[in-house]
């Protein structure tokens, strides 16, 4: 698969662990904190799934 695809899943998958997160922080109902363990393991699993990691991702400053 490419690195593309998996980084946009995990990209993906950590927003919407944010999401439940501002569920949780709101307090929308007592199912909110399942919902939250649920997208955290589900944001691992995109990890995991990452194979590589992209590794030229340094700032570079401009010389003058």
């Amino acid at each position: 698969m490419s690195i593309v695809v998996v980084l946009g899943r995990l990209i993906h998958r950590l927003q919407m662990e944010r999401d439940m997160s501002v569920l949780y922080l709101s307090d929308l109902g007592p199912g909110t904190k399942t919902f939250l363990l649920a997208e955290y393991m589900a944001t691992d699993d995109a990890l995991e799934k990452l194979t590589i990691w992209p590794g030229a991702l340094q700032v570079r400053t401009q010389q003058t």
